[in-house]
């Protein structure tokens, strides 16, 4: 909770010299001041940079946030949870903060706060601090129609365009808009293989944001493009003042759709997705995304394979779990499921009368690890169930023994077995 205050101070605070550093056990904040020559102004800036940033030499792509007085904390919160759950790389967040009348660099003097941002801001951004070369721009309201507008004009200055209540962007508003529109137009059918990521947002009696919106939706349907990857999400339970909070987080997350490892809540969902052709899908697209090591990626698609077994296994899917697990063993699966996962899968294996399968899997994991406990009283079970009472017996008293040496938790149990043998 001090934390979470702190921040929000931090992030409220007005700071009049020309830089200045705040920093509390995690994060750094950093308020700058850039006199542009473009803008012929002082823009505020405020900096966030990952936790031990300054005991690393990883780099980091930045999200640029637009209306920073008002949104920046709430980009720092959300790279604070996707750090956390590794949903996303660690990121650097920019706050470009606006009094009211310098809101009109978004929307009166739209060329030159472009100019600012690809000649004064990012330049000195990447000078500074050690970035990927990968960024992303935020806006809201209208200055999420100027984040339209630039992807029209540059679309190559950001990799990712967030907009949240974008407006106005066309004539439906005011004629004089209506370059906004044809400016994507232009792009969408004119250069058909850019790259780019669009994500857009309304929400529930959104004025001014729903003027343009669904004229930009039909033109983006009209012309399908391959490297050109777009959302538009109606956020029905959020009004015109909250869009934004919801945007940062889930369009940042969407951006990096390939980073975090694959999680399934349900077996339909898996199957839904495209089932194993899906799984192996994402993990080619993740490595050559982000370069990640060939063990990291292996890893990691092997826990993604481990929460597949594992949700069926809690849904009491048993035709999935043993069919899956099966899938998954000669990807080497057990390499990274420890001996208590496995007993788990044994004993289910046990309830559902497949003694064969249970007994594979304990004697693998007592060869691995000899001294464990809980695998010999698992193995013990199975004997009892397969009515070999001498063999349960040998190993629920190899359990005790262990458990004994080991002060294993469930010792207790161990006996119990042996008692009711």
């Amino acid at each position: 909770m001090k934390k979470a205050s702190v921040l929000l101070l931090l992030t409220l605070i007005s700071f009049k010299a020309p830089c200045q550093k705040a920093s509390n056990s995690n994060f750094d904040f950093i308020h700058q001041n850039i006199e542009s020559s473009y803008l012929k102004d002082s823009v505020k800036i405020v900096i966030s940079l990952p936790e031990n940033y300054s005991n690393s030499k990883e780099k980091h792509p930045v999200v640029y946030i637009l209306d920073g007085t008002w949104f920046f904390s709430q980009g720092v919160t959300s790279q604070i949870h996707f750090s956390r759950f590794k949903t996303t790389p660690n990121l650097i967040i920019v706050g470009i903060e606006n009094s009211r009348r310098q809101r009109e660099w978004y929307h009166r003097d739209t060329k030159k706060f472009n100019h600012f941002l690809e000649k004064e801001l990012i330049p000195s951004i990447n000078k500074e601090f050690r970035t990927t070369g990968e960024r992303l721009l935020f806006g809201w309201e209208i200055s999420g129609g100027f984040v339209v507008e630039c992807l029209g004009a540059t679309p190559n200055l950001f990799n990712g365009y967030l907009a949240a209540s974008p407006g106005p962007l066309d004539k439906t508003f005011m004629e004089a808009y209506q370059y906004r529109f044809e400016s994507i137009k232009t792009l969408v059918k004119s250069n058909k293989d850019f790259t780019s990521f669009f994500y857009f947002t309304t929400g529930k009696s959104d004025y001014p944001g729903q003027y343009g919106v669904d004229n930009i939706i039909d033109l983006l349907n009209e012309n399908k493009l391959k490297n050109f990857k777009w959302t538009y999400k109606n956020l029905a339970k959020e009004r015109h003042p909250t869009t934004a909070f919801k945007t940062i987080h889930d369009g940042i997350e969407s951006y990096f759709l390939y980073y975090p490892v694959l999680r399934f809540s349900t077996i339909e969902e898996y199957i839904s997705k495209g089932g194993r052709e899906y799984l192996e899908s994402y993990y080619k697209n993740r490595k050559e995304k982000y370069k990640f090591s060939k063990e990291k990626n292996t890893t990691d698609y092997l826990q993604s394979c481990k929460n597949i077994v594992f949700t069926a296994m809690s849904t009491k899917n048993f035709e999935a779990f043993d069919f899956n697990l099966k899938a998954f063993l000669p990807k080497n699966i057990l390499r990274i499921t420890p001996y208590q996962h496995a007993c788990m899968f044994a004993e289910y294996y046990l309830k559902n009368n497949n003694t064969i399968m249970a007994m594979k899997l304990m004697l693998h994991y007592i060869d691995k690890f000899p001294e464990a406990a809980r695998p010999y009283t698992v193995l013990g079970n199975i004997y009892k169930q397969m009515r070999d009472k001498k063999n349960a017996k040998k190993n629920y008293l190899k359990a005790i023994d262990l458990g004994t040496k080991n002060s294993d938790r469930r010792l207790s149990e161990y006996k119990n077995n042996l008692k009711q043998l």
